[in-house]
This record gives structure tokens, sequence and C-alpha cells, in this order.
């Protein structure tokens, strides 16, 4: 696809809120709850300088468009809306790249932010961007040239005595044993249901891994279901965002499952990265002798979500 492109000027306003109506609709009213159309034309056009804006053009239709904006070390995508129509035909990978050649020529950091129910997160983590914040409604990222991808451990069951010795060494437990670890594991890989377990690969290797859960600590909190739970990074995969990634990956699956909310427990009782990434502490207690903290995020809205999310009791902790 060809595209050229052109600054915007002060008549061209109004087409860019339909384009901008047109990419994000659909993730406002995931995240806010609906949209009404008067109000988001009078905050866009309050919000927005079009000079500052440059639209794309495939021959004389508009596809599109992107803001940014520079100081002495960043570069910072401010919006890039793409009409429904030319998405995932590469343009935005394509601009992104751009702008990664940019940062990486002038030694700058290249920060932008994504909805959470918004898919093109995937593509910039593809292209070596890692989340370093979140809000209730928004991820913020970070260009770090690592390269990641997500997959299902039940995609790659070879990987299952990998996976489970991580997380034997790192949640010892009394009288465990690494087979029966395996075995249970093995036995209740999934992509469609509880237990649901999400790997981070790179360069081939497999770097981390998380859980969606039904239960932890079914004992005190059995009206809890639903746990963010394993996150587990390698050593030398650790410092780039891949257990950001994993969290967020975790929640992408939830919000296919149409769950409301997720928890967690965390003996960092300061809440540390999940903290960061906008989960909210719901309790403090102690569990196998040490402080933990109890944390809950409230999900989005998910278009097209299940209306039953199956699930199984078996727990692999």
């Amino acid at each position: 696809m060809e595209v050229t492109r052109r600054f915007a000027g002060a008549g061209d306003l109004d087409l860019l809120f339909e384009i901008n109506r047109a990419a994000l609709k659909d993730h406002v009213r995931s995240n806010f709850g609906s949209w009404d159309d008067a109000d988001q034309q009078r905050r866009f056009s309050l919000s927005t300088d079009p000079s500052s804006h440059q639209l794309f053009y495939n021959g004389s239709q508009p596809v599109g468009f992107w803001s940014t904006t520079r100081d002495d070390g960043t570069i910072c995508l401010e919006r890039l809306s793409l009409l429904p129509a030319f998405q995932n035909r590469g343009l935005g990978a394509a601009l992104i790249r751009e702008l990664i050649a940019e940062a990486r020529t002038f030694h700058r950091t290249l920060s932008l932010q994504v909805f959470l129910t918004n898919r093109a997160r995937r593509l910039y983590e593809r292209l070596g961007f890692r989340i370093v914040g979140a809000t209730d409604t928004h991820y913020q990222m970070e260009f770090s040239d690592f390269e990641v991808e997500f997959a299902f451990l039940a995609d790659h069951p070879e990987l299952v005595p990998t996976v489970a010795q991580w997380w034997f060494d790192a949640w010892p437990k009394a009288g465990a044993r690494l087979d029966e670890l395996v075995e249970r594991v093995t036995a209740n890989l999934h992509k469609d249901m509880v237990p649901t377990q999400v790997i981070a690969l790179a360069a081939g290797s497999v770097v981390g891994s998380a859980v969606l859960k039904q239960h932890e600590l079914p004992e005190r909190y059995p009206e809890l279901e639903n746990w963010l739970g394993s996150v587990f990074v390698s050593q030398a995969a650790r410092g780039k965002g891949v257990a950001s990634a994993l969290c967020a990956r975790v929640i992408d699956v939830a919000l296919e499952f149409g769950l409301p909310v997720l928890y967690l427990q965390t003996h960092d009782t300061t809440g540390g990265l999940y903290a960061r990434l906008g989960w909210q502490t719901l309790d403090r207690t102690v569990s196998e002798g040490r402080d933990t903290l109890i944390m809950k995020k409230q999900l989005p809205s998910a278009r097209g979500s299940k209306e039953h999310v199956p699930s199984e009791t078996v727990r692999r902790d």
C-alpha cells in the first residue's frame, strides 16, 4: 500500500475527529462504558491542535493520522489512529518503525500509551516496546529494543519441565516433588478455560511465565475467583519489561473470557510492579509466615466476551 502524508490544518479538525471516532469508539465504550458523540467531539476539539498532526492517504482516501512531540531526550507518540479498513495491513508497524529508527539515531527515549483493550499493544511488544506503567484504562510503554513474543504453554508442552522447575524453585513447598508438579501442570494445560498458562519467548527460548488461575489462598478468600499468579521471569530477561507484558497478556485472556476483575497476592507489601500497573490494594494478610498484600484489578468490559468461562477446580500453585 502506497501512502502519502501531509500536515493537517485548521480545516481538518472534523476529518481528524471522524478518523479518531472510527478507530477508538469501541475502546472508549469498553473502558468508559459509553460514547457520547457530542461530548467526545467537544473534548477532541479542545485538546487538538491540527497543525501538530500528520494525515495519511492512500491515493485520495484518508486512512489515518498521527501526532508526535519531541524534546531533547524524548519522542512521544501522542496519537496514532487508523481507519479500521486500513488496520492490520502493515501501515501501523511501518510508521512505528520510522519512530524507532529516529529514536535509535538520536539516542532518544520513545514512548506511547495504548488502551488496555487495544490489541495494537501486541504489535508494540513485537517491535520492542515494554510496559512501564498503567492506569485503569491505559498502558504506558517505552521502546526497549528487546523483542519478545507470547504463547500459551499448551502450545509448547515440551517447555513444561522448564517452567515447572522455575515454579518449584521460586515457591518451594514442604513435601513437594518436581515430578508431581510437572505431571499436574501437563494435565492442566488450557487455552480456553481457567487455568490458562502464558509464556514469554525471546530468541526462541522461554524467558517467563504467568498463569490465570481460579483460586489462590482459597481457605481465606473462597469468594474471590480468577487470580493472576506464577509470574516468573528468568534472570537473563529481568529488567526488560517481560513481567509487565506477561501481566498484560493474562489480562488480555481475562478480557476474552469476559471476567470483570482479577486478584493477586504478593509479598512486596508496597505493591511494587503491580501497583505501577494499576492494581489496587484489597487486603493485607500473612501467608506462609510472610506479610502478604492482596491486590485487585478491575477490568474494562470486553467486547465479544464469552457468556460463560469454563473452569476446573484443580489448582496449579
